[in-house]
């Protein structure tokens, strides 16, 4: 009789997917510290610069619906180690760039469309195969890798471009998030349970008897649907979901991308690149920790609520900024990035999972991939127009009152489009009977 493994292996697939978004989800912000390098050498305009980031925010959600497609059909074997060589050969082309136009191909597209098949798209669609009650929990697990990522690579980065320079940076970067994140996936990563012999964690009667809590269908007709692509964007809740991400990706890139920034044009900041750096990353770990902690709560809690607190805790972020100028203290900046990171980090795990509530299914892939494409539609229009707002009005104050607005509308769209409607998770009051038919659905 074979021994039963200690360990669920849908826990190994996270911890890849961990590692991936670690080394992986930090490259837009590390390509902010490149920045100052660019203006100093090749006197490239602010906005100039932003409209890079922008362009590969925009490819990278372009394709992420073809992604999801990708990984649907052929899995995540075949479909993420050749994004991995491709963004590795992106960020190497990047150390050769002496115009602007090759900068906006090398990390503008080519690295976009290797960002675009190692992140959260084929991440979160291959680790919600493998669970169904504790779905938010380890999709927060996967996002918070992230979080790591920042607190490792802003620092590192940042001291190897002051100190190797940009160019060597690029070349460091390329073959370290190359070859890892393709070992990993070639060796443990499966697209499903059963291509390891397996059922989805909490599906079987003694994983749901030991439970202490459930899915609950609220909606049995909605949630007996065979979602497709086609089919979902025949629905309003899509439209809001898509809707939601876009603004609130919008208001949230038209602040990030220029934090670093806006710091360095502070007299009392720039003689401490690297202590800002290492604010912004330590932020990030707290990012990241606040992903996972996103992904308990909005179990427990809800979609709705969490998201309400998330753009609560954004906006207050923002507040805080918008003092620093007059007030350019190193506590109050960390306050504020922490204040914004937390409540982003709170909202990724609860906007996935509402996508996961509302249309799960052998399309899900497909489907978070355009809501994806919706959220980096957002994420391009913000970077590029938060660089610009910049150097026409000289100040950050017309992005903060946008970006206000812009988390208003999300957390309005959000109760619109009511998950929490469909499945809810609720605590066990009673051990479930042995062979009773269950009222638990397959995802949380």
């Amino acid at each position: 009789m074979a021994l039963k493994p200690k360990i669920y292996y849908g826990w190994i697939i996270v911890a890849v997917a961990f590692v991936t978004m670690s080394l992986v989800s930090p490259i837009g912000t590390l390509f902010r510290l490149f920045y100052q390098a660019f203006k100093e050498q090749f006197g490239w305009s602010h906005g100039s610069i932003s409209g890079i980031y922008g362009l590969h925010q925009l490819l990278n959600g372009a394709i992420s619906p073809f992604v999801g497609w990708l990984i649907d059909r052929y899995g995540p074997r075949r479909v993420m180690p050749v994004g991995a060589l491709i963004l590795g050969l992106g960020l190497a082309a990047s150390s050769q760039v002496n115009s602007l136009w090759q900068l906006y191909f090398t990390f503008g597209i080519v690295a976009a469309f290797g960002v675009a098949t190692l992140q959260s798209v084929p991440n979160v669609a291959v680790v919600s195969n493998w669970f169904v009650r504790n779905r938010g929990t380890a999709v927060g697990v996967v996002l918070a890798g992230s979080g790591l990522g920042e607190l490792v690579l802003i620092p590192a980065t940042q001291w190897l471009i002051l100190n190797l320079g940009w160019r060597a940076t690029f070349l460091i970067l390329s073959p370290l998030i190359f070859v890892v994140p393709a070992a990993l996936i070639l060796m443990f990563q499966y697209h499903k349970p059963s291509d390891k012999g397996l059922m989805p964690y909490g599906e079987t009667e003694e994983e749901k008897q030991k439970a202490k809590h459930e899915v609950v269908v609220i909606d049995e007709e909605w949630a007996a649907t065979t979602w497709t692509l086609g089919r979902a964007t025949r629905t309003y809740r899509y439209w809001a979901l898509v809707i939601m991400v876009f603004v609130f990706s919008l208001g949230y890139f038209l602040i990030a991308p220029q934090l670093f920034v806006l710091t360095q044009e502070l007299e009392q900041f720039q003689a401490h690149s690297i202590f800002v750096a290492f604010i912004l990353g330590a932020a990030g770990l707290q990012e990241g920790i606040a992903k996972f902690t996103g992904g308990v709560i909005t179990d427990r809690f809800g979609r709705e609520k969490t998201m309400t607190m998330s753009a609560g805790l954004i906006v207050a972020g923002i507040w805080m900024l918008s003092f620093l100028e007059a007030n350019p203290s190193a506590w109050l900046l960390y306050f504020a990035v922490l204040s914004y990171g937390l409540g982003y980090g709170f909202s990724l795990p609860s906007i996935m999972s509402s996508c996961a509530d509302l249309f799960q299914g052998p399309r899900f892939g497909s489907i978070l991939g355009s809501l994806t494409l919706g959220g980096l539609c957002g994420a391009a229009l913000g970077a590029s127009l938060g660089g610009f707002l910049r150097d026409i009005t000289g100040g950050y104050e017309t992005s903060f009152i946008i970006s206000t607005a812009a988390f208003a509308a999300a957390v309005a769209l959000v109760w619109s489009a009511r998950p929490g409607s469909i499945r809810v998770v609720r605590k066990v009051t009673t051990a479930p009977v042995a062979g009773q038919e269950a009222a638990i659905s397959g995802t949380d």
